[in-house]
């Protein structure tokens, strides 16, 4: 028999994403009815701050809950969409509800960065500490392909990782003779590279509001500063804690080829 309309699948889990990303698999024994208020009871804390998205992409009213069966939101695979956006629960009034904290340390935001012929890399000593407040951020959703010429190894290392390229970024000889030397592995090599990238960004970030440099990192220049040798003392500890640091970033997904031109 044909399912009537806005009836509920006969599913033997109902697995919730939030933001594209697996959040929970709920059996209908779990649920006190097959509604958006049952599912959202079911979830508990797991909820808060998202919305359910129906089937035309468009958030479900939380008014509307109650009166909302499953059928209306769970799509292919038993999968249901939940959204987070500003409005969504009156606990939590950023337009992202997320652990911000946890995004900058797995991000290695609360680190400055060392840039070298393979990249940028977290720095071995922590700069930065979390300030507890609303990160300064805008939200980009939104995919497009990128595309971008190298002239060496190197500066296509950097433009995969988020930079316009070590030369635009530093003068230091090693890294300019490192990343002109060798382009597929021979000297002098004049074939270029194109750099193709595909962007699914979801965030554009403004980090530094967010953060204040760590004690130790304080304690530790405070101290170079002093006595003879300054420059070269702080340049030692710049070495430990990073050189640089990003003034805006951007958080998502990515894939990107580099070939020959």
């Amino acid at each position: 028999t044909a399912q009537s309309q806005g009836a509920a699948p006969d599913c033997p889990l109902y697995k919730v994403r939030k933001d594209g990303v697996r959040a929970a698999a709920l059996s209908p024994q779990q649920l006190t009815n097959k509604t958006l208020t049952g599912l959202r009871q079911a979830l508990g804390p797991r909820a808060d701050g998202f919305v359910f998205v129906n089937a035309d992409q468009f958030p479900v009213a939380a008014a509307d809950e109650d009166a909302t069966p499953l059928g209306t939101v769970t799509g292919p695979g038993c999968t249901i969409r939940m959204a987070s956006g500003a409005g969504a629960s009156d606990a939590d009034p950023s337009p992202l509800a997320v652990d911000w904290k946890a995004v900058f340390i797995q991000n290695n935001l609360l680190r400055g960065l060392a840039l070298g012929p393979k990249g940028p890399t977290a720095a071995p000593k922590q700069m930065f500490q979390w300030v507890p407040s609303r990160p300064n951020f805008a939200v980009q959703d939104r995919t497009y392909v990128a595309t971008s010429d190298a002239e060496t190894v190197t500066d296509a290392t950097y433009a995969t990782s988020g930079f316009m390229g070590a030369s635009a970024l530093v003068k230091d000889k090693a890294l300019d003779k490192a990343g002109s030397q060798k382009a597929s592995g021979k000297s002098h090599s004049q074939e270029s590279l194109k750099v193709v990238q595909y962007m699914y960004p979801r965030v554009v970030l403004w980090p530094r509001a967010s953060l204040e440099l760590h004690p130790q990192c304080l304690a530790d220049l405070s101290r170079a500063l002093r006595g003879r040798d300054a420059a070269a003392r702080v340049a030692g500890v710049l070495e430990e804690y990073g050189r640089y640091y990003p003034l805006q970033v951007t958080l998502g997904g990515k894939l990107y080829d580099v070939k020959t031109a």
